[in-house]
């Protein structure tokens, strides 16, 4: 599935071309493999341009609107990202907390990071609207002028982890079939990022989510 924002530091620097219409993806797999389903059909991305922070007054967990986080899955060299809870619906989401003060003293070919990075979320944002299966949904971007530091990208959750994870804690070889499966939908994907004249640029093992 999608995911238009980067939280390592992939240096794309050396592209000879420039597409206005670009973003990095992470295209997942096996239908709904532990996930909780989200209907095309029901599937709206939102720009939220308040942010409140504070701590559940019983759990003392921290909570960013509406979402509380539930556990910590990972750090990047520009941000980190937590799993979070939608304290109205009950859905778990992923929540990419994104460092714009890092993200803008990094260069790249023709601008600073963080213009790449809000152009890339805006592509999402697009891309979650029109609605695919195999692309991750981006349910909500938090950005608060009030809080400039940070940018928050609420998206859906993949459990499964990287694809590559998986295999290897399988201590196996993905079998010819899973293969087949996973192949077809990331083909899908990419796809229909074509069909809308995005270029994914970043295929790779890490970026196919389960």
């Amino acid at each position: 599935k999608l995911s238009s924002t980067p939280i390592n530091d992939d240096d794309d620097d050396d592209d000879d071309e420039e597409e206005d219409d670009e973003t990095k993806c992470n295209t997942a797999n096996h239908p709904s493999k532990g996930r909780e389903p989200i209907l095309i059909a029901q599937r709206q991305s939102i720009l939220t341009k308040t942010v409140s922070i504070s701590r559940d007054s019983v759990t003392k967990k921290k909570k960013i609107n509406n979402y509380t986080v539930v556990s910590h899955l990972g750090d990047g060299a520009f941000g980190k990202v937590e799993k979070v809870i939608d304290n109205s619906t009950g859905i778990h989401w992923a929540m990419k907390i994104l460092n714009r003060k890092i993200l803008k003293k990094k260069s790249t070919k023709y601008n600073n990071l963080l213009e790449d990075v809000e152009r890339e979320v805006d592509l999402h944002r697009y891309l979650s609207n029109e609605g695919h299966p195999h692309i991750v949904y981006l349910h909500e971007t938090i950005d608060d002028p009030n809080h400039y530091d940070h940018l928050y990208l609420i998206q859906e959750l993949c459990d499964g982890g990287e694809i590559m994870d998986s295999s290897e804690s399988n201590n196996k070889a993905l079998s010819e079939d899973d293969s087949r499966a996973y192949l077809r939908q990331m083909i899908l994907g990419i796809e229909f990022c074509h069909r809308h004249k995005i270029i994914h640029r970043d295929i790779k093992p890490e970026n196919v989510l389960l």
